[in-house]
């Protein structure tokens, strides 16, 4: 999310922009540039009417080597995220399961 400055897309990175190229820079400045720069990125490595991106995709524009070490990144980011909301839901299910244990105790005394 980006919440405050901007991100830069790599085209204003590129020594070789015209004029013209200038006026399709895009600096991200909100979620919703974000969302729409993504997919505008998922659709030109993707192609038209694909799902998802696959290794023969992404040799289009990079070294074999490249296209392996981003997969493993996006592999690890995945089993990161995986992870972390596993862990949201352990503490998330024991938050709950504490919340009644107190409930029910709090009932208990009561009678």
């Amino acid at each position: 999310m980006v919440q405050n400055g901007f991100l830069s897309t790599l085209d204003e990175k590129l020594p070789t922009s015209t004029d013209e190229d200038e006026a399709t820079t895009l600096q991200i400045r909100d979620e919703c540039e974000a969302k729409s720069s993504a997919k505008k990125i998922f659709l030109n490595v993707a192609g038209e009417g694909s799902k998802y991106i696959y290794l023969v995709d992404l040799k289009r524009f990079m070294k074999d080597e490249s296209v392996l070490k981003t997969m493993q990144l996006i592999k690890g980011a995945i089993i990161s995220l995986n992870g972390w909301l596993m862990h949201l839901k352990k503490e998330g299910l024991l938050h709950c399961l504490l919340m009644i244990q107190k409930q029910q105790q709090t009932n208990s005394t009561q009678y």
